[in-house]
């Protein structure tokens, strides 16, 4: 989600169903504003034609309410489910940011949303540096222990292949240890900040993490 300030929104009072989907107002816009769980906006000023509001540079869709942009995402989770606590952000389930439907939105840490295992550049480079073919193989722990970049990773078992020859190392120590290479050197490449080192191409052992 985006950093703007946190505003909180809440159910009204009124109903409406339009073509069969339930449209709930919303209380901060003096229920006005009306919202599905689908992530649809409408309101009697739009002749109750419907919209998913407005798509911006950043790849959310706000809404005006009260004045005030705000993202339609946090409206549709809390009205349909809850405040979302200070400190938690919205994350879109399947990283489509205007895709707003209930069931595609949960609440979690920074830090969480960040390791979303999906189509995100981050978890590209880390599928690739464990052997996973998609971002979707990746698991929450393995993800943590390829981003992490210090003395736990430096530990993990590692292959390093040149020449079609590929040899396994027990951790980064080791082998930089038994081919004069440096520790940060090979963690570089593990990462992916560097193609090869020493010649090497390097990877985490697929079994190990």
């Amino acid at each position: 989600m985006s950093k703007e300030k946190a505003r909180h929104f809440h159910a009204g009072k009124l109903r409406k169903e339009i073509n069969g989907t339930e449209f709930v107002s919303v209380k901060e816009s003096g229920d006005t504003l009306f919202v599905s769980r689908d992530g649809l906006l409408t309101s009697a000023s739009r002749k109750w034609r419907t919209t998913k509001g407005n798509l911006e540079r950043d790849g959310y869709r706000r809404v005006n309410v009260d004045g005030r942009h705000a993202v339609v995402a946090r409206i549709v989770y809390e009205v349909f489910v809850g405040q979302i606590p200070d400190g938690k952000e919205i994350d879109h389930i399947n990283t489509v940011r205007d895709d707003n439907r209930i069931e595609n939105l949960h609440v979690v840490t920074h830090r969480d949303n960040l390791l979303n295992p999906l189509t995100r550049p981050r978890r590209k480079v880390a599928c690739a540096k464990n052997g996973a073919k998609g971002a979707a193989a990746q698991d929450r722990e393995t993800l943590l222990k390829n981003l992490a970049l210090g003395a736990d990773s430096r530990k993990l078992p590692v292959v390093a292949t040149k020449d079609g020859v590929s040899v396994r190392f027990g951790s980064a120590v080791e082998a930089a240890e038994k081919l004069g290479l440096t520790q940060q050197a090979i963690c570089h490449a593990l990462k992916g900040r560097v193609r090869k080192c020493g010649g090497y191409t390097w990877t985490y052992e697929v079994s190990h993490v």
